[in-house]
């Protein structure tokens, strides 16, 4: 699903990618300001959300997100707030690739993130620009979560644990 306009309220709406692990399968690209994802879940594997647009800004609440490779990917300003985070791999949460321009990328406030079961090396991410800043606050982390939190992808970014 594709969202490509301004203004827009989803609420109570679950979008699922279903072609299991085959690669890159997007659920949801948003591509639009003041996004506002209520009560939502998105359902894939590798690149579940793709926050696209690069002066968007999306509020993800109370929301359900899973996948297992950098599904939660993208330049747009994101504030995650009060969700659920489901890693179904070891692998990597985020890929961030947040624009020079905005001096915000992806924050999560007050999420949960979960591990499937046997998933055990878990990173909050790994940035996909130089310029990529994701920042996590007061979130409850499982023990699948790598102590160092990040890793790079031969790339610097801004990356911030605060509880």
């Amino acid at each position: 699903m594709s969202v490509q306009a301004d203004d827009v309220y989803l609420d109570c709406l679950t979008v699922e990618n279903d072609a299991a692990r085959v690669g890159q399968a997007v659920a949801l690209e948003t591509r639009g300001d003041r996004i506002h994802l209520y009560h939502c879940a998105l359902i894939g594997d590798q690149d579940t959300f793709f926050a696209r647009g690069y002066v968007s800004r999306v509020h993800v609440e109370n929301c359900y997100i899973e996948g297992t490779t950098d599904f939660i990917f993208g330049p747009s300003i994101v504030l995650f707030e009060c969700s659920t985070i489901h890693c179904k791999a070891d692998s990597f949460i985020t890929a961030a690739s947040t624009t020079e321009r905005n001096e915000y990328g992806f924050v999560f406030s007050c999420c949960r993130v979960t591990a499937a079961e046997g998933v055990t090396r878990v990173y909050l991410g790994r940035p996909w620009k130089s310029t990529a800043r994701t920042v996590w606050l007061e979130c409850e982390f499982p023990a699948a979560i790598r102590p160092e939190g990040w890793r790079d992808w031969r790339l610097s970014g801004s990356y911030a644990i605060l509880s």
